[in-house]
C-alpha cells in the first residue's frame, strides 16, 4: 500500500497536535483529500520541530564552512556525482527530510529568500497577520454598591432600626425642649440616650463584620488594565524593562534590526518550541506571534489560566522595519512547498486549495469542525476571555475593604462641615443677642416703671424678675 508522508509542525488551527479539542485540525482533512486524488491508500502525518523558514545561504547565523559544503555538493550534483551524497538542495526543511521521503510541508510556510529556486510553491492558501503579544493585564475592583448587598430580611432590619433610632432621637429632642429633665432623672435620661446610640453603632459594625466574614468574592470584578502601545513598548525594550521572546529556527530580525529594536542582546531570549509559558509566568515578556501561533495558544491548556493581548499599534505608527509593518498591517501569505520535480502534484494541490479549501472556507466551515465554540469566539474577538474566575473564598485587600470606610468618611466630612457652619451661625446669633440685650433691658425697665405702682427696687424685692416679664 502506498503511503503519503506529510510533515508538519505546530500551525494551529490547521494542526492541533495536543490540546483540548478532539479534532486533528483543518490540514489533515486537506491532505486526506490530496492523498485520495493522487491515489495513495494511507496518509502519515509525521511531526517535526518548528522548521527553519529561510535558506541558510541567507542566514547570518549559519557558519560559512557549512555553506561551502553545500556549494560543493551542488557542484558535485552538476557533475552527476550526487549519488555520493544523500542530501540535496539546502536540506534545511525538516533537516533534509523533505528531500529524503517527506512528500511536502503539511503546514504552510511563507515565501522566503532562497526557497523559490529550490522548491515548488503552491498558490497562497492562508493569509495571517502578525502582532506583538503580552499577557493580559487584569485588575480587580468592586462596585461600591456591592457592599450594601444584603438579603431582604437583613436589609429590612437595618432600615427599621435606623428608622426607629431617628424617631426616638426626634422624640427625645422634643421632650427635652418642652419638659427638660432635672437632677438624677436628667443623668439617667442622657445615659440611656447615649447607650441607645452606642448599641446601634456597634450593631451596624457587627453586621458589617459578619457580612465581610462570609464575603465570597462574588462582588469582585476583573477588568483589563491599560493596554500597552507600541511606542511605549519600544521604549521599554530599549530600557531592558521588557524581554522579547523568539522561536529558535524562525527568522525575525537580523542583528542590526534586533539591536535597533531592543538595544542589545540582553532584551532577547530564544525558545525551542514556544514562548507561551514565559508569557504567562513573566509579565515583562512579549512575543512576536502570527494568528496561527496565537490560535495554537488558544488550543492549549495554558489558555485556561492565562490570556494574551495584542499590543496596540496606533494609526500612522511604524515599527521601523518594512517587512514587519507589512506583516502587522496586511499580513503574510503562506504556501505549501515540496520538491521541484513534483509539478503535476502541485497543480492538483493548487486546484484543491482554490476550490474546496479556500481561505474563506478554512476560516468558516472547516474551522468549526476543528475548534470548540469557545475557541472560535476567542479567535473572532482577537483577544481571549479573562483568566480564571475569582476563588470562592479569598482574602479581601485593604483597598477594597476601605470602600465602605470611604463612604463613611464622606458622610463624616459632610457632618463636620454642617457642624462647623452651625457653630459659626450660633456664635453670630449670640453676638447679635448680646448687642441687643441692653436695649431690651432699658425698654423693659421703662415699661415696669410705667405699669407698676411700686418702684423697680421694690418690685425686685417682692420677687418679680425682669426676665419673667
Amino acid at each position: 500500500e502506498r503511503t503519503l508522508v506529510v510533515g508538519f509542525s505546530h500551525f494551529a488551527p490547521g494542526f492541533l497536535r495536543q490540546g483540548i479539542t478532539k479534532k486533528k485540525g483543518i490540514f489533515p482533512d486537506l491532505w486526506q483529500t490530496v492523498a485520495d486524488q493522487l491515489g495513495f491508500e494511507n496518509l502519515e502525518m509525521r511531526y517535526f520541530p518548528i522548521q527553519r523558514k529561510i535558506s541558510f545561504f541567507f542566514d547570518r547565523r549559519v557558519h560559512w564552512a557549512r555553506k561551502w559544503i553545500v556549494y560543493f555538493r551542488r557542484f558535485c550534483s552538476i557533475l552527476i556525482l550526487s549519488c555520493l551524497f544523500s542530501e540535496s538542495a539546502d536540506g534545511v526543511i525538516y533537516e533534509g527530510e523533505l528531500e529524503r521521503g517527506v512528500f511536502a510541508v503539511g503546514d504552510f510556510v511563507s515565501m522566503e529568500p532562497g526557497f523559490p529556486s529550490n522548491y515548488s510553491y503552491s498558490t497562497p492558501a492562508v493569509t495571517t497577520k502578525t502582532a506583538f503579544y503580552e499577557a493580559t493585564r487584569l485588575a480587580e475592583g468592586a462596585d461600591p454598591l456591592s457592599f450594601i448587598v444584603f438579603n431582604l430580611w437583613t436589609l429590612a432590619l437595618l432600615a427599621g432600626s435606623f428608622g426607629a433610632i431617628v424617631l426616638l432621637d426626634s422624640l427625645h429632642g422634643r421632650y427635652k425642649k418642652f419638659d427638660p429633665p432635672r437632677g438624677r432623672i436628667k443623668i439617667i435620661h442622657n445615659v440611656c440616650h447615649t447607650a441607645m446610640k452606642i448599641i446601634f453603632l456597634w450593631g451596624f459594625f457587627a453586621t458589617l463584620i459578619v457580612y465581610n466574614a462570609f464575603y465570597g468574592g462574588n462582588t469582585l470584578t476583573q477588568f483589563k488594565d491599560r493596554q500597552t502601545k507600541f511606542p511605549a513598548l519600544k521604549h521599554e525594550l530599549r530600557a531592558h524593562e521588557r524581554i522579547l521572546c523568539l522561536f529558535k529556527g524562525g527568522v525575525y530580525f537580523d542583528d542590526d534590526e534586533l539591536i535597533n529594536l531592543t538595544g542589545g542582546s540582553k532584551g532577547t531570549t530564544y525558545k525551542e518550541e514556544s514562548c507561551f509559558e514565559d508569557l504567562c509566568s513573566d509579565r515583562s515578556t512579549i512575543a512576536l506571534l502570527n494568528e496561527n501561533v496565537y490560535a495554537q495558544f488558544i488550543s492549549t491548556p495554558i489558555a485556561d489560566a492565562c490570556s494574551l493581548t495584542a499590543i496596540a499599534m496606533p494609526r500612522g505608527e511604524t515599527t521601523g522595519f518594512g517587512w514587519l509593518d507589512s506583516a502587522i498591517q496586511d499580513g503574510s501569505n503562506y504556501h505549501i512547498i515540496m520538491g521541484k520535480d513534483r509539478r503535476k502534484e502541485m497543480e492538483m494541490i493548487d486546484k484543491i486549495i482554490m476550490t474546496i479549501y479556500r481561505n474563506e472556507l478554512m476560516e468558516s466551515i472547516h474551522l468549526r469542525r476543528s475548534l470548540t465554540m469557545t475557541e472560535i469566539i476567542r479567535m473572532e474577538r482577537g483577544k481571549p476571555a479573562p483568566a480564571s474566575a475569582v476563588a470562592p473564598f479569598r482574602p479581601l485587600s485593604i483597598i477594597l475593604l476601605s470602600i465602605p470606610g470611604e463612604l463613611l468618611g464622606v458622610g463624616v466630612f459632610l457632618s463636620l462641615l454642617l457642624l462647623t457652619v452651625e457653630i459659626i451661625h450660633w456664635r453670630r446669633v449670640q453676638r447679635l443677642l448680646k448687642k441687643e440685650t441692653p436695649v431690651m433691658v432699658d425698654s423693659v425697665r421703662s415699661v415696669e416703671e410705667q405699669s407698676s405702682p411700686y418702684p423697680l427696687e421694690e418690685a425686685t424685692q417682692e420677687g418679680v424678675e425682669i426676665s419673667d416679664v
